[in-house]
């Protein structure tokens, strides 16, 4: 019981992880997208 509960929290962490990866090339990529819109403001 102790061990599938070790590996779902592990498993839990690399989702937690991609997640966490994708929000921050979200992030850049809005910055990018504004960065682009002042220059042609």
């Amino acid at each position: 019981m102790r061990l599938a509960i070790l590996k779902g929290l592990k498993q839990f962490e690399k989702n937690n992880l991609l997640v966490h990866l994708t929000l921050k090339e979200f992030n850049s990529f809005l910055e990018v997208l504004e960065e682009k819109n002042r220059k042609k403001h």
